[in-house]
């Protein structure tokens, strides 16, 4: 659903967005739209799969693996650079912390790059280890759940412990940069720098496919990692357990109170 001021705008959008349909095989559903003449762009996604998704808490077990396909954090060069635009001392700030706006200008540009692409190439691979729409789920052959790191960021991981009731551990936070995570949370300019959109997924699988599930991962120019594993199932209380330098990309203090730092 688009709408524009005026007419050439809007054909402009109407041209991007049938690009961007053409790159990537999507198919364009004209709906109807306001007339306000008001700027306005937004997008549902619809599609169908001939496999069962992958919405199988209940076959979570013990030591399952958790996997992301890369890197999340993609918001925090976007929101410093957006901040320097407003407030100039923040340059000052870049600059006492030994980083060159070269460089957060080739990060925001990196990022919106990240983000406007979309995650086809992890889903094809996710596709490949689910099972049949007439097959039972395999615990230690298809992935189990998935959920993504979008705007919550690392408290997806908490949402995602209550979701199929266990205690996640992480042993690491990949963060795509982590330099600009850290300033921005030191300099409040994000309260959870760990945010993203259109974001990296997170996998739970079992270790019998985890090491093949990557090598997939790879071959599509991504940068998945074992982050972490299912501590315990069936627990009284779910929760998610996280390295201590967590407390360096966080500064809502909420966000903190669910996770057991160690």
């Amino acid at each position: 659903m688009i709408n524009a001021p005026d007419q050439d705008v809007l054909e402009k959008l109407y041209q991007n967005m049938r690009d961007f349909a053409n790159r990537y095989g999507f198919k364009i559903i004209d709906v109807p739209r306001p007339s306000r003449g008001r700027l306005l762009l937004g997008a549902t996604v619809v599609g169908e799969i001939d496999r069962r998704p992958p919405m199988f808490d209940d076959h979570v077990k013990d030591d399952m693996m958790i996997i992301v396909t890369r890197p999340f954090g993609e918001l925090a060069p976007l929101n410093i650079y957006l901040a320097s635009i407003i407030d100039q001392s923040i340059i000052n700030d870049l600059e006492r912390e030994g980083i060159d706006l070269s460089d957060l200008i080739k990060a925001k540009d990196h990022a919106y790059t990240t983000i406007s692409t979309p995650n086809i190439s992890a889903a094809k691979t996710i596709y490949k280890y689910l099972p049949e729409i007439n097959e039972d789920p395999d615990p230690e052959n298809h992935i189990m759940t998935t959920t993504d790191v979008t705007g919550p960021g690392i408290y997806v991981f908490v949402e995602l412990a209550e979701k199929i009731k266990s205690i996640i551990e992480l042993e690491d936070i990949p963060l795509m940069f982590p330099k600009f995570s850290e300033f921005a949370t030191k300099y409040f300019i994000m309260p959870n720098a760990t945010a993203g959109t259109n974001g990296a997924f997170v996998i739970i699988s079992h270790r019998n496919i985890a090491e093949s599930l990557i090598k997939d991962l790879r071959r599509e120019g991504l940068e998945p990692k074992i982050i972490g594993r299912i501590l315990r199932t069936k627990a009284s209380e779910p929760r998610l357990r996280a390295p201590r330098n967590i407390i360096r990309y966080v500064a809502d203090k909420k966000i903190l109170s669910y996770i057991k730092i160690y």
